[in-house]
């Protein structure tokens, strides 16, 4: 098992201006993030790659998931937003 666990690729950024670039990307989404109504962080995975963010976890209400993209749009240096890995939890 050990094996295919290490064939798994894993996002990275191009070079180390881009993965300096995604870290203060991932620092400015946390902190918005946490002060937006709604939206815990906790319950959120984000992966930065070359400022494409890619969202996943769930949240409590479809305003929260609303509110989780527009706070990482609203992040200089994002090019693109995924959240097709974000679900409704249910109660």
């Amino acid at each position: 098992m050990a094996l295919a666990e290490e064939s798994i690729p894993e996002a990275h950024s191009e070079n180390v201006g881009a993965t300096i670039e995604d870290t203060g990307i991932t620092a400015e989404m946390k902190a918005k993030l946490m002060r937006k109504y709604g939206v815990r962080y906790s319950d959120i995975d984000v992966t930065i790659t070359n400022g494409v963010v890619t969202l996943e976890g769930s949240t409590t209400r479809n305003k929260a998931k609303s509110l989780a993209e527009s706070a990482t749009k609203s992040v200089a240096g994002v090019k693109s937003v995924d959240r097709s890995g974000l679900s409704i939890a249910s109660k």
